[in-house]
């Protein structure tokens, strides 16, 4: 089993990958004009402008949490209806002025992450769905913006791989939340042993067992179905992005077992 490098360095890689995927994602939309500005995307209903609002307001949000929770103050409001407005006020920005939000809170929230003393890194912080300590907070940042990044770049072509060097970072914190992922998911009884490859691959145990869900790193001795594929696809999978028959039929993803078992993967992680 792979050891967990120390907090400090995963906060330092996330802020490395984040910094360099706005970047580019930046630059692309840049590059693009109007059309890539005002494209659908892989979120259901969002174009590329809604998905840069709704990173501007995940950073703002994530930032003004992690210094409440630091300072000992309360976590700030979370209301849904307060956050679908504040995204709207944001997507009705033109493109230069959001795209230079995003840089921004970006760059300031790595900036606090990179002062910050590792004693401060194991501290919760309240996001009103789930509680996370710092270092963490810092991996879903990154995984917002890879994945979102992907959900621009694949709308018109959904097999388009995550490429990033950030998917070993988001696929170990992503497995860490098993649970939370398959929260709205059907749950059918089993053990799959994935076998990974690609950056951060390797064997990965799924058991479902009545509502418990976990997905560990080993090989399960007793799995009922093996399925290999690469850990890019594996993280689309657990997001709800990889459309598994599909991936089946055409060999990016290999099966040893029954069909129906190994798509039950997709049922229990339907994404949102």
């Amino acid at each position: 089993m792979t050891e967990q490098p120390p907090i400090e360095a995963i906060v330092r890689d996330s802020n490395r990958v984040s910094r360099a995927e706005v970047q580019v994602l930046i630059g692309e939309l840049r590059a693009g004009g109007d059309a890539a500005w005002n494209a659908p995307t892989m979120c259901s209903d969002w174009t590329a402008k809604d998905v840069i609002a709704h990173l501007v307001q995940a950073l703002r949000f994530f930032s003004a949490a992690s210094h409440a929770a630091l300072d000992g103050q309360p976590p700030p409001p979370s209301d849904p209806a307060q956050l679908h407005a504040a995204a709207a006020q944001l997507a009705a920005q033109p493109e230069e002025t959001l795209l230079g939000l995003l840089a921004e809170h970006n760059e300031g929230f790595c900036e606090y992450l990179d002062s910050l003393d590792v004693a401060a890194l194991p501290t919760p912080v309240d996001l009103s769905f789930l509680a996370l300590p710092v270092w963490q907070l810092a991996l879903l940042r990154m995984n917002e913006i890879v994945l979102h990044h992907w959900d621009i770049r694949a709308a018109k072509q959904p097999d388009l791989p995550v490429e990033s060097d950030g998917v070993p970072l988001a696929l170990d914190f992503t497995l860490a939340g098993a649970q939370i992922m398959a929260t709205h998911g059907e749950k059918t009884d089993g053990v799959w042993q994935l076998d990974v490859g690609g950056p951060g691959g390797g064997p990965i145990a799924v058991r479902v067992q009545g509502d418990q869900v976990t997905a560990q790193r080993g090989e399960a001795p007793a799995a009922d179905v093996r399925v290999a594929l690469e850990s890019e696809a594996l993280l689309r999978l657990l997001w709800g992005r990889l459309d598994l028959a599909a991936a089946m039929d055409s060999g990016r993803v290999r099966l040893d077992g029954d069909r129906e078992r190994a798509l039950a993967l997709q049922r229990l992680f339907p994404g949102g």
